[in-house]
């Protein structure tokens, strides 16, 4: 008789999660020997080449994958997404599931984005920047670091750390329809830049942190597109806000209906702490 309880990953290829992970979960979710703690994945392709990789920084490919996840989840650039909280969201009426995404290139095993559900059937993919814009507004996360152009300019580059540091939400519902802003404030420092600029200049500081906020909307404009008009899928979590704070809201909805309807709005507040050392 097989014993499960040392299971750490669940491997599931793209092809099944899209037709659906109900009759293949059922079983995990009524053995007790199955620990909640333990991750699944959508695998791009077959999930078998999961195990045929052979990643050069260790000998299990099943090891590299569990610190993958680990390292990435402590350093708050992978969603901790274990098998409990798919267990939990797959039967919510007021939010949608994700599950981790990764590929397999011969011998490199990679972490893509997530894998964004409706019901229990995979619908789409999120990248790893929109990933990170999910991150802030579900888990309040930093995410990874932020790249991106001063002026508009490719050949001038800005790589920034990010620091949550708070997050304001405002629920409204006329019209017949919902109304959210959200508002997140972050630190940042300066960890790279391939151009001069004087940061003695405030007014140059200024503009990087107002560039930085433009790009970071940017991003989450695009996740949120996908999100309400691909996928319709609310990943985020916002359902369930709404239903635990905002009862009298809730009872006037579908939020199944309105989420792909609701006019959402992120704004972000940059502020830049420090700039690093500088060679004269």
């Amino acid at each position: 008789q097989l014993f499960y309880g040392h299971t750490r990953v669940i491997a599931i290829s793209e092809a099944l999660a899209r037709e659906g992970t109900k009759d293949i979960m059922d079983p995990f979710r009524r053995d007790p020997q199955i620990r909640r703690l333990l991750w699944p994945l959508v695998v791009k392709g077959d999930a078998v080449e999961l195990l045929r990789a052979n990643p050069e920084l260790e000998q299990i490919p099943t090891v590299f994958i569990m610190d993958l996840i680990q390292s990435g989840t402590q350093k708050e650039r992978i969603p901790d997404m274990n098998l409990g909280n798919f267990y939990i969201d797959l039967s919510s009426i007021s939010r949608e599931a994700f599950l981790n995404y990764v590929e397999v290139n011969k011998n490199d095993i990679k972490w893509s984005g997530v894998a964004v559900f409706h019901g229990d059937k995979m619908v789409g993919t999120l990248p790893e920047k929109e990933t990170w814009s999910l991150m802030r507004i579900q888990n309040k996360k930093d995410g990874g670091s932020i790249i991106f152009e001063q002026n508009h300019n490719p050949d001038q580059l800005l790589t920034l750390s990010t620091e949550f540091i708070s997050i304001k939400e405002d629920y409204k519902y006329t019209d017949e329809r919902v109304q959210i802003q959200i508002k997140i404030a972050v630190e940042c420092d300066l960890l790279e830049k391939t151009f001069d600029t004087d940061f003695s200049d405030l007014e140059q500081i200024s503009k990087l942190e107002r560039d930085a906020a433009e790009h970071l909307e940017a991003e989450t404009k695009d996740m949120l597109r996908k999100l309400q008009q691909e996928y319709k899928s609310d990943i985020l979590g916002l359902g369930t806000k709404i239903k635990a704070y905002h009862p009298d809201i809730w009872r006037k909805i579908n939020w199944e209906q309105a989420f792909p309807k609701a006019d959402i709005r992120v704004n972000y507040d940059v502020k830049l702490r420090r700039t690093g050392m500088e060679m004269k």
